[in-house]
């Protein structure tokens, strides 16, 4: 094999092993977004405008449909721990409303979760389901 063949090889897989390390640490959640479905047993319209993305480095935001919300997310094993949110404040009409003020009740309580595929659930500390999402930017 010429020199700079080898020389190639060797920087293709140093590479490959780097992005696989990084891909492998990445939170399971980062660099997704979701739309409930369900909370607190509530079925939600796909057309709510409810959605939320959890980004890189712990951040999340999102809209609960009339407000906007940032903040921070952790994820260890199959615990989450969401917040503290910064949300605007509007005054919204209902159900929107009423949506909304669940959303945020709801992954306030979340402490535990499980992704299977483009389905995730939040659940409580007594392994209540407390939202239902499907994810909107699978591929």
């Amino acid at each position: 094999m010429r020199p700079t063949v080898t020389v190639l090889l060797v920087a293709l897989t140093a590479t490959a092993i780097v992005a696989a390390a990084a891909f492998a640490q990445s939170p399971p959640l980062a660099g997704s977004e979701w739309r409930p479905t369900e909370i607190d047993g509530v079925e939600i319209a796909e057309d709510a405008g409810i959605f939320i993305q959890f980004g890189a480095e712990g951040k999340v935001q999102g809209s609960g449909g009339c407000n906007r919300f940032t903040g921070k997310y952790e994820v260890d094993g199959d615990t989450i721990a969401l917040g503290p949110l910064a949300t605007t404040r509007m005054l919204c009409p209902d159900p929107v409303q009423q949506n909304e003020d669940r959303l945020f009740a709801g992954l306030a309580r979340a402490t535990k979760f499980a992704r299977e595929g483009i389905d995730l659930t939040l659940k409580d500390d007594e392994d209540a389901v407390v939202v239902q999402l499907v994810q909107t930017d699978a591929d």
